[in-house]
């Protein structure tokens, strides 16, 4: 089965030697709510006014799962569709069984079947258009259908022979390519243009397509292209393009453009900017996952897909990323750490693309942390429980125990997420706790009451809650991904249907592509955060960029706040923020902005500004705040 397409799946059913009652009912569980919600027959008015066959159904709701009875007898089948979890939890969960499924619910009404009769469901039944029945939007190894019978119907399932089958989702064809250049080259440099060839769901393409050709040329300079080869169609291209790198020194951003001749197809890169000096911008996702996310021995399967290593080639290679790191679940306290770090080492190349050593941990009282290392050194695996001296069970990866561990580590940080659930902020540790993370597929969490937020109830009041506690965090985004996809940025794509957002990426100001230069900027909050596109964006007060605390000893002085911004399409409103409220919004035309907001009320202590930018596509950033110190 092909990521994303749409498909027919046939269910047949023949009844056992004892037959099935009246009342009787059949369960068939889809892999997960990642496929579509199987949408069945319609009837009017509520089931107590009719059943059976004088049931009235309707003709205008749509329609993809359909069910059809061989039989003498005058039973009639009633569809029902529902998303629930067979039952609950053990733990670690058993992802093959007892993971949340859409499930396919029938029951015999009027009538029973006899020994040798069928039941036929059809998800994606092609007589009913239009088709709607779509496979999850990812790769996947080792998914299964699950269906149960209760034959008496007397609420006694047991589980069908066959049931449980082992499948693959596979990736499809290529159909489109992306085009990503560096948002900051030097003068005379030979900077790596990468390209990606992938599917429709934006997975490596199966089979990878041979490129005989590429048409290359920089934007809006006439007659200056260049024709390339390559052999795959993941390779980076380190294409020398000297009018890149000499043109557009005075702020104007320069984009590429690559045509595929051969099947008339084109990307156009992100917005670069040539600078002859000063920090580079690099992007990434510190909140990847693996298969070892939720990790099940037993099944040999967690709630995410792939190993470390395929899910750091496709951060590289597909999502063309700078940096990224897997923080699976617990990872720190399982056999598979060694192998997560060994597979992170693995695929470390300095200068082209760093991956950092990393686990989630805390718990849903006071938060979720990603815990991401500076350096090489291998990090012992820990406890998950330890008995204190009263013989009390303390769980090792509690918020509170893990800033115990780290309090005297400048090389650990520990990344709060999911800052509008579990996160109360009663647990806050300066020194390891830098950023926040205030995107991801779970949408927003700057603040209640915005459209990104709305999904899950709210039980905190997010990144403004922490900063008006007095705390200095900066900002990043990532994925927190469950399709082994990092930096892929579909929404809508996750396994989960609670998580319905696209992933964000991380943009940091570092000045070189290292794992500790790359730490180093993140520590000094030298960062923000976006909806997953490459936004250039800089933020000052006197010289002293995002994420900085700037002593201002004369609180009367007047403040600039400056703002750039290079958006990925025209800008719609840049926000200033100030002790979290809005204090001025531009609406500048096009897709570049310069501006600067003049603040000149009294300077107070820990005063703190960022900057929101609304692209007109609905895209977005958040930067780092700029703290004062009085």
């Amino acid at each position: 089965m092909i990521a994303g397409q749409l498909v027919t799946v046939v269910f047949t059913y023949a009844v056992g030697e004892d037959g099935m009652k009246e009342g009787g009912r059949l369960r068939i569980g889809l892999p997960s709510v990642a496929w579509s919600k199987p949408e069945v027959p319609q009837y009017y008015f509520w089931s107590e006014f009719a059943r059976g066959r004088q049931r009235m159904y309707t003709q205008y709701d749509r329609v993809n799962t359909t069910a059809k009875l061989t039989t003498g007898r005058q039973a009639v089948p009633l569809l029902e569709s529902e998303a629930r979890f067979y039952k609950p939890w053990s733990y670690p969960p058993r992802w093959l069984t007892e993971y949340d499924r859409y499930w396919i619910n029938l029951t015999l009404e009027d009538d029973g079947l006899d020994p040798g009769d069928t039941i036929t469901v059809t998800y994606g039944d092609p007589e009913q258009l239009p088709l709607t029945a779509r496979i999850q939007l990812y790769p996947e190894e080792r998914i299964n259908f699950l269906v149960f019978v209760d034959p008496a119907g007397d609420g006694q399932f047991v589980e069908v022979q066959e049931s449980g089958e082992l499948c693959d989702v596979v990736a499809g064809p290529a159909s489109r390519i992306d085009v990503v250049t560096p948002s900051i080259v030097r003068l005379d440099s030979r900077p790596e243009i990468r390209v990606a060839y992938t599917d429709d769901v934006k997975a490596a393409p199966e089979p990878l397509p041979h490129v005989d050709g590429l048409r290359m040329e920089l934007e809006g300079v006439e007659a200056r292209a260049k024709s390339i080869k390559i052999n795959r169609a993941t390779d980076a291209l380190q294409v020398p393009l000297p009018q890149l790198a000499a043109a557009g020194t005075r702020g104007r951003a320069r984009r590429v453009v690559v045509r595929d001749r051969q099947r008339d197809w084109q990307a156009r890169s992100n917005p670069t900017l040539v600078r002859a000096r000063g920090p580079c911008l690099f992007w990434g996702d510190l909140h990847a996952q693996s298969q070892y996310h939720g990790w099940c021995e037993e099944d040999q399967k967690g709630m995410s897909c792939h190993q470390p290593e395929e899910c750091y080639r496709y951060a590289r290679d597909i999502a063309c990323l700078d940096f990224c790191a897997v923080t699976d679940t617990d990872s720190i306290t399982k056999e598979i750490w060694q192998d997560t770090i060994d597979q992170a080492d693995k695929m470390y190349e300095p200068g082209r693309f760093v991956t950092f050593h990393g686990s989630e941990v805390g718990d849903n009282c006071d938060g979720h942390r990603n815990l991401v290392f500076r350096g090489d050194a291998r990090e012992p695996m820990i406890n998950a429980v330890t008995p204190n001296e009263r013989g009390d069970r303390l769980n090792d990866v509690k918020t509170a125990r893990m800033h115990q561990r780290y309090a005297d580590r400048d090389d650990v940080l520990l990344v709060p997420h999911h800052t509008k659930m579990w996160a109360s902020w009663n647990q806050h540790a300066p020194r390891l706790e830098r950023v926040l993370e205030i995107y991801s597929i779970w949408g927003s969490g700057e603040k209640a009451g915005t459209d990104l937020w709305e999904v899950l109830r709210e039980m905190t009041g997010g990144a403004q809650e922490a900063w008006s506690r007095g705390y200095r965090l900066g900002v990043i985004a990532g994925s927190d991904t469950h399709t082994g996809l990092p930096g892929r940025s579909i929404p809508g794509s996750d396994r989960d249907d609670f998580l319905p957002y696209k992933a964000g990426l991380a943009g940091v100001w570092a000045a070189e592509l290292t794992r500790e230069s790359v730490f180093d900027a993140l520590y000094n909050r030298h960062c923000y955060g976006t909806t997953g596109v490459r936004i250039i964006l800089e933020t000052f007060i006197d010289k002293h960029p995002m994420g900085s605390v700037v002593a201002w000893p004369r609180r009367t002085a007047r403040r600039e706040y400056r703002v750039h911004v290079w958006g990925t399409a025209d800008l719609d409103t840049v926000t200033v923020v100030k002790n979290n409220q809005d204090v001025h919004t531009f609406t500048p035309p096009g897709d570049h902005a310069t501006l600067t907001w003049e603040d000149k009320s009294t300077a107070e202590d820990n005063d703190y500004y960022y900057v929101r930018v609304i692209q007109r596509d609905g895209e977005r950033a958040w930067s780092s705040p700029t703290w004062l110190e009085c």
